[in-house]
């Protein structure tokens, strides 16, 4: 499947969620769920995890079409969170409720900043790094891989 929305799609019938329950589960409306069910946006890829979490696929074929969509155990699914920096900041920001609006407030960066990082077009400075492993309260050595 070559887009994003008929890889969503084929994922919520999978596992069995509607449109509605699937906002619900992951925060959001159910019409942005038909937003990216019908290819009219694109979510952040925070989203993109939080979808695949929920719906148990792979986020590397939700969010790029690689690989096989099912996932063998929890341990792939963790690994595949955490294979670069911008997936581990994205995962800990998510199980630990924050945003990049709120990780910026906390530790006094910009939210751009930290969509950067999410993003992967930039890294944070050392500095940066500190205030982060302090915040989400992890290794750094955890962090950055």
């Amino acid at each position: 499947m070559k887009k994003f929305a008929s890889r969503l799609k084929f994922s919520m019938f999978y596992s069995g969620y509607n449109q509605t329950r699937l906002a619900n589960e992951v925060g959001l409306t159910q019409p942005e769920i038909s937003y990216y069910c019908n290819d009219k946006s694109f979510p952040r890829l925070e989203i993109i995890q939080r979808l695949a979490f929920t719906l148990n696929v792979s986020y590397r074929w939700l969010k790029f079409g690689d690989g096989d969509y099912e996932l063998k155990d929890s341990d792939q699914l963790l690994e595949e969170f955490h294979s670069t920096f911008s997936d581990r900041i994205i995962w800990l920001m998510w199980t630990r409720g924050y945003n990049s609006l709120k990780i910026g407030e906390a530790c006094g960066f910009s939210s751009t900043a930290v969509t950067y990082w999410m993003e992967g077009k930039r890294s944070p400075s050392e500095q940066n790094i500190e205030k982060l492993c302090q915040l989400l309260e992890i290794k750094r050595k955890w962090l950055e891989g």
